[in-house]
């Protein structure tokens, strides 16, 4: 999997999740709890969803993280090869 599939991955559980959300809205809005009952669900909602993405959630942004990282690293190295390359030259 590349760093782009991973990241499109990412941003497709974020969008279920999202919609998950969204999708739950409704039928919390039409129940007949008062508004502070309503936003407890809704932060109820959100945690449970939180927890049960987590663990598709967390790897995926631990492997984006680490491949960034190494790319950084990559770029880095090729710079200071650049650089001993130009002082050498003069």
């Amino acid at each position: 999997m590349t760093l782009d599939d991973l990241m499109d991955e990412r941003e497709r559980l974020i969008g279920q999740r999202a919609s998950v959300l969204q999708a739950a809205s409704p039928a919390v809005m039409a129940s007949d709890l008062d508004q502070e009952a309503q936003e407890d669900l809704r932060v109820d909602l959100e945690q449970a969803l939180d927890d049960a993405f987590f663990a598709l959630l967390d790897p995926l942004q631990t492997e984006i993280e680490d491949r960034e990282a190494a790319l950084d690293w990559q770029r880095q190295q090729a710079d200071i090869v650049c650089l001993r390359r130009c002082q050498g030259a003069r």
